[in-house]
């Protein structure tokens, strides 16, 4: 038979027990809701981007002048090979090495 004294040991362990596994559940919850205010302001940002980018290619489409100072930043902006590529850049050598060395070709 268990004393008074186990008992109570025995009904705080679960006590305790019980406090932990509500706090890790509520762990959980604030770790869900902040992933999906992340995850919301990921998708806010690639939409602004993707409606800049609209935007500044139709001003590039109706007017040279800005069509030739966007190239000429994005020049001086994208640094990888494959980005440049997507806008008709030439390849960027880096210091040192040869234009075959830059792209990846012998």
């Amino acid at each position: 038979m268990a004393t008074i004294d186990e008992k109570i040991k025995a009904i705080m362990e679960e006590a305790k027990r019980k406090a932990e596994q509500l706090r890790n559940k509520e762990e959980a919850i604030h770790a869900r809701k902040l992933e999906s205010i992340m995850k919301k302001d990921r998708a806010s940002d690639t939409r602004r981007k993707i409606l800049l980018g609209a935007l500044l290619v139709a001003m590039m489409e109706e007017d040279e002048n800005t069509k030739n100072r966007v190239m000429v930043r994005l020049d001086k902006f994208l640094e990888k090979n494959a980005d440049r590529d997507l806008f008709g850049l030439p390849v960027k050598q880096k210091a040192g090495k040869s234009v075959e060395d830059a792209d990846g070709s012998p």
